[in-house]
């Protein structure tokens, strides 16, 4: 059996939302063909939403491998400490930082965010979020229990402080929520990586590494990228996750996940 991993963001579909057709068939013809596809996402459970749900997928590892979800029942579920939680959201909100918390049932965003976004990524990249993400500009009542990861607009200034005050205890990256380079920064338990739900899948499933792939665009994908068997990174990919790849597809639009899962013998 195979086991194919798939990032969404930037790898199933593009970071204005479209999802290709081709990219839809290549997961349904490798799954008549006998392989299971799961979805690896930053993204939480709560912001998968029927775009994604639809499609059929064999299971959802969410949260960079916190939680672990097969036909509905719930596998793997971590959380990060509470009182860290509230910490890191005290320290952010007196800078006035905009950030929104994430649970695998909601997502919580405090008042800076939406302005931060539209700041530091301009009206038309908050718009194409606000239209990929609806849960994201809701601002709510901030809830510190049950919290996945943090996500934050990455404000330069603050993030070496960022680093010192929290650090030691929090695992922090940056990324990118539309192409460019660490425009956003997360911050979750140490050791959360993609690479983490790929082993407890294939580890469940008796499946050897060698007979799994991994598709990703940018460094959050790098950990599952090296961790399969084949490593796949999108044309449309940052240089760090190109790097790490055994192969570079052609770009999400382009038809770029069909191409490389026939080129695989996936379809």
């Amino acid at each position: 059996m195979k086991v194919v991993f798939l990032d969404i963001d930037g790898t199933f579909l593009d970071f204005s939302g479209v999802i290709p057709s081709s990219a839809v068939d290549a997961v349904h013809r490798a799954q008549a063909n006998g392989a299971k596809v799961y979805v690896n996402t930053g993204r939480p459970n709560a912001e998968l939403y029927d775009n994604i749900r639809g499609i059929g997928f064999d299971g959802y590892i969410c949260s960079n491998g916190l939680f672990i979800e097969e036909n509905g029942n719930v596998l793997h579920y971590e959380c990060m400490d509470v009182s860290l939680v509230q910490a890191v959201s005290e320290w952010m909100n007196g800078r006035k930082i905009g950030f929104f918390l994430e649970a695998q049932n909601g997502i919580y965003t405090n008042p800076y965010f939406i302005p931060e976004t539209e700041h530091f990524l301009g009206k038309k990249a908050a718009d194409s979020l606000q239209k990929t993400f609806p849960n994201l500009f809701q601002v709510k009542p901030l809830v510190y229990e049950g919290i996945a990861k943090i996500n934050l607009v990455n404000r330069k200034e603050h993030f070496p402080e960022l680093l010192r005050r929290f650090g030691d205890d929090l695992q922090i990256d940056v990324w990118s929520r539309t192409g460019n380079p660490a425009e956003m920064a997360e911050i979750t338990k140490k050791g959360a990586s993609k690479a983490k739900g790929c082993a407890f899948v294939l580890q469940r499933l008796g499946v050897s590494v060698q007979d799994s792939f991994a598709f990703g665009d940018t460094g959050g994908d790098v950990s599952m990228i090296e961790y399969c068997g084949t490593g796949v990174a999108m044309g449309n990919g940052t240089e760090e996750a190109k790097a790490a790849a055994d192969y570079i597809a052609d770009t999400v639009l382009n038809d770029g996940l069909y191409k490389a899962f026939k080129k695989f013998g996936l379809i």
